[in-house]
């Protein structure tokens, strides 16, 4: 007389129905995350690289808005003990003080591929190629150069800028 019908649990098909619909579920949440992981990880990235060569330039415009004489090379010779130099060497950029002293323009995993300096009259300008990640940066500055005196117009063009500078000194 008992008309209820008897709960018998699951079968075995709604189990491993249930069980592949959850799997799917899951897979699509975590392709979600690991996406905007991705993309967020990569931004980054880039920001970090963009920051750093926009540091980089403004050491390079700080040194050389300033020189009093320049001169640009090919490729790196023997540096002189007076003079001040920015260089590429081992896929990072180097300023090499009067002092002695080597410093690195750039900072983490970047990695440089060139730099070209171009000199015209009291304009210099630098283009810089760096990678991260397989992913290529350029950047371009343009400095007007305030104590050259030299009017020579003629356009040097080189990888290795040699210069001196009064950066700090008052007499002029």
């Amino acid at each position: 007389m008992n008309n209820l019908p008897k709960n018998q649990g699951l079968t075995l098909l709604e189990l491993i129905l249930t069980i592949a619909l959850l799997g799917i579920v899951s897979l699509l949440v975590f392709s979600f995350f690991q996406f905007n992981y991705n993309t967020f990880n990569k931004s980054v990235d880039k920001y970090d690289v963009q920051s750093n060569l926009n540091s980089c330039r403004r050491k390079i415009e700080g040194e050389l808005k300033f020189a009093t004489e320049i001169n640009i090379y090919e490729e790196r010779n023997s540096f002189k003990l007076d003079k001040n130099y920015i260089f590429l060497d081992e896929n990072t950029i180097k300023l090499q003080t009067s002092d002695g002293k080597l410093v690195n323009l750039l900072e983490g995993n970047i990695l440089a591929n060139s730099l070209q300096f171009k000199q015209k009259g009291n304009l210099l300008n630098l283009k810089l190629e760096a990678k991260i990640n397989n992913e290529i940066f350029i950047t371009d500055l343009s400095i007007e150069l305030l104590n050259i005196l030299d009017s020579n117009t003629d356009e040097k063009e080189g990888a290795v800028i040699e210069y001196t500078s009064t950066k700090g000194d008052d007499t002029y």
